[in-house]
């Protein structure tokens, strides 16, 4: 009961400091709250290149088309956006793929599409959502599926997806897919699952974050739509600098930053944010720690760099970005609950890579995953690992941070390069070339 007590004690709290920042700043609403009404909705150039992109998919013979951007630049906000300017010929049903099994997939894709079902309803999920689909096609109208984070899927769920996607009646498909995801989303769209459901390659729009210029006018924007008369007076431009080397211009990451910064600004007897509150909002929310210790590795030269501190940053959306430091000889990459690097999704095996430490040196070896293992965009079955090579394993970027490891003047003798077709893995298809130790 005291649990309860303190959490509603913490939220009054909260809501309090928030009336608190408006009334003295002349606010009406928070600015930079989340799930905000259309009037927040920045029209930036990317934003709307990206609505006229899913127009192009509504109304083209295209089925399957994909917006590719980091965590946090306004996919969502991006989908809402379209939803209030939809008429009644088009159903969106926008879905993030969080769902722990198909069945849960295709009960948050109906409830999207206002069919409701409680927890014991043993009804035939898939079946009513083509009887829907069809009954909705038959009436000439358009349904839109937006999936995001389509890399977490389970296999079982993206083999729904892939049938909704080729559902189809009278030689037509009956429903289009949007998919939004971060980069690694190329690598699931080109996979094997995937292939099939359009012809060629699968369009795509990628929305990058904001340049500097592209801040300043997302904060006054912000602040304007929450009824700032003077924006400029309550976040003057010279901290627009600031504001970016924090967030890296990620849309989510100035929301939050600005949020925290004008409560510290309030806090320090101000009424306006300062180059102060700005900092002091970085630090509370850890903005800063994790780009400094990255940056410091990253930067510094052969000999400054103990050999513990070689790491792995890893990243991929839907993910929290881990820092992995070597610290053992042998580090698993894989979907396995025993790895070191875990990473869940359908395109990472269970036991997917290995890095070995040897002589000061690491060596990435793919176990025989089913999708191949990149380094640097180039398919390898086992690379010498250098400062700043980039590691692709499934939907995840792995960057390796090792200043103590220079790039050989040479080429890695070393090196087996891949030249397999996706589609010939485990067919001991794989032909390659370099060194193989006479121990092996």
């Amino acid at each position: 009961m005291s649990e309860v007590h303190d959490s509603a004690t913490q939220s009054s709290d909260a809501g309090d400091a928030n009336n608190n920042v408006l009334a003295v700043m002349g606010l009406r609403e928070p600015p930079f709250a989340e799930n905000v009404s259309d009037i927040y909705f920045f029209p930036s150039q990317q934003h709307l290149r990206a609505l006229g992109f899913i127009g192009q998919l509504l109304w083209s013979r295209t089925n399957l088309a994909a917006i590719i951007g980091e965590q946090g630049v306004g996919k969502s906000l991006l989908i809402r956006r379209l939803q209030s300017d939809l008429d009644e010929r088009v159903l969106l049903a926008h879905v993030q793929s969080d769902a722990a099994d198909p069945q849960e997939f295709l009960r948050a894709i109906l409830k999207q599409f206002d069919i409701e079902l409680d927890d014991t309803d043993r009804s035939d999920r898939r079946r009513l959502l083509v009887r829907f689909l069809t009954h909705q096609f038959s009436q000439n109208r358009l349904c839109l599926l937006a999936v995001e984070g389509v890399h977490a899927l389970r296999p079982a769920a993206l083999e729904e997806l892939r049938g909704i996607a080729e559902l189809a009646s009278e030689g037509k498909r009956i429903v289009k897919v949007l998919l939004l995801g971060s980069h690694a989303l190329h690598h699931v769209i080109d996979s094997q699952r995937m292939i099939g459901l359009t012809p060629g390659r699968a369009p795509r729009i990628g929305i990058e974050s904001f340049s500097e210029d592209q801040v300043a006018a997302y904060v006054a924007h912000r602040l304007r739509a929450a009824g700032a008369l003077d924006p400029d007076a309550l976040a003057p431009p010279t901290l627009v600098p600031q504001i970016h080397r924090f967030t890296a211009g990620v849309p989510r990451l100035i929301n939050q930053l600005c949020e925290r910064a004008m409560e510290m600004a309030i806090e320090l007897g101000d009424v306006r944010m300062s180059s102060q509150a700005v900092t002091q909002a970085a630090e509370s929310l850890r903005l800063i720690p994790t780009a400094e210790r990255i940056e410091a590795i990253a930067d510094s030269k052969p000999g400054e760099t103990k050999e513990e501190q070689a790491l792995l940053l890893v990243t991929a959306q839907g993910m929290a970005d881990a820092i992995v430091p070597l610290m053992i000889n042998r580090v698993l990459i894989g979907r396995s609950e025993l790895a070191d690097v875990r990473i869940d999704s359908a395109f990472v095996s269970r036991y997917h890579s290995l890095i070995v430490r040897e002589n000061g040196c690491d060596l990435l070896i793919d176990l025989g995953s089913t999708n191949g293992v990149l380094v640097n965009g180039k398919r390898v079955v086992r690379a010498q690992l250098k400062h700043r090579d980039l590691i692709q394993v499934g939907p995840a970027r792995v960057t390796y941070l090792n200043p103590a490891i220079a790039p050989p003047l040479e080429g890695d003798a070393s090196e087996t390069v891949s030249f397999a077709r996706p589609e010939a893995a485990g067919e001991n298809a794989v032909l390659g070339f370099g060194r193989f130790d006479e121990a092996g």
